[in-house]
């Protein structure tokens, strides 16, 4: 009798292990894989970036960025825009592909590294540092 529980416990036993193996392999196996873009909504808005050349002339750069747009204006003159997406988000880093590029000598397609620094409230736009949100 005593023979009898003993074996039917560790056959109950065995199958919920087997069934928590078999669910553990089936969630895993499901996962959404697809990269989550944790940064998209804290890059919208307007960053600039200023300083003054060797000869002490004040410039500025600033990126304009929508939900799918960017838009570059600069001083010395520059102007850029374009429609981008993001590749994929790294930690605090995103690469945007930018297509359909409008400006003076403007490729068709490009790319564009951005570093967030969330706690000072700045970006570091293709290594250059110190853009801060404007608006």
């Amino acid at each position: 009798m005593f023979l009898d529980i003993t074996i039917t416990y560790l056959f109950l036993g065995a199958l919920m292990l087997l069934f928590t193996f078999i669910v553990s392999v089936y969630y895993l196996t499901n996962i959404n894989k697809k990269n989550k873009i944790l940064y998209h909504d804290f890059i919208l808005g307007t960053w600039e970036r200023t300083g003054e050349s060797p000869d002490g002339n004040p410039w500025f750069f600033k990126y304009f960025i929508d939900k799918s747009q960017i838009e570059m204006k600069g001083n010395p003159e520059f102007y850029m825009k374009a429609d981008y997406r993001i590749l994929k988000e790294d930690e605090n880093l995103i690469i945007m592909e930018l297509r359909n590029i409008i400006g003076e000598d403007a490729p068709e397609t490009g790319q564009l590294a951005i570093a967030i620094d969330k706690k000072n409230d700045m970006l570091t736009i293709n290594g250059k540092t110190r853009y801060f949100r404007i608006a």
